[in-house]
C-alpha cells in the first residue's frame, strides 16, 4: 500500500529533513506539508503545502479528508528566527500540545488515517534552566 503523508511542520527543521526523505520513497503516492511558513529553500517538488494552523481540528479534519491522508506526522512549533515569531517557551508547549491534540481529534474522526507519529523532546517534561537535574513524573 502507497502512502499519502501530511507532515505538519513542514518547514521546520525535523519537517524539512522529513520532506526530502520521504519525497524520495517509493512507498510515498502523494507528499503534504502542513505549515504557516512559505516553503523552505530546498523543498521538495513533490511536497503540496498547505496552509493551516496545526491546532484548528475541524480544518484539519476537513484536509485529511480531501486529500485521504493515511499517515501524518505532527513537528509543527512556532517558527523560531523570524521577524515577529513568536520565542517564548510557553506558547511553543502550547502550540505543540495544541496542535497534537487536534490532529488527534481530526485523525480519529477521518477514516483511512492509519498512522499517526507524533516528535516530541525533553522539552515536554519542562528542560530549563531552574528545574531541578532529575524530574520525577
Amino acid at each position: 500500500m502507497k502512502h499519502r503523508v501530511l507532515i505538519s511542520g513542514c518547514g521546520g527543521a525535523i519537517g524539512r529533513v522529513l520532506s526530502r526523505r520521504l519525497s524520495e520513497s517509493p512507498q510515498v503516492e502523494e507528499l503534504f506539508g502542513l505549515d504557516r511558513a512559505a516553503p523552505a529553500p530546498g523543498a521538495p517538488a513533490a511536497l503540496k503545502l498547505i496552509d493551516a494552523d496545526p491546532r484548528d481540528a475541524s480544518r484539519l479534519k476537513r484536509v485529511l479528508a480531501d486529500n485521504k491522508i493515511n499517515a501524518l506526522f505532527h513537528f509543527a512549533e512556532p517558527a523560531r528566527g523570524t521577524a515577529g515569531a513568536v520565542q517564548t517557551f510557553n506558547a511553543a508547549v502550547e502550540t505543540s500540545r495544541a496542535g497534537a491534540a487536534a490532529l488527534l481529534e481530526a485523525a480519529g474522526q477521518v477514516p483511512g488515517v492509519e498512522k499517526v507519529f507524533i516528535g516530541s523532546s525533553a522539552w515536554v517534561y519542562g528542560c530549563r534552566p531552574g528545574n531541578p537535574l532529575f524530574l520525577t513524573e
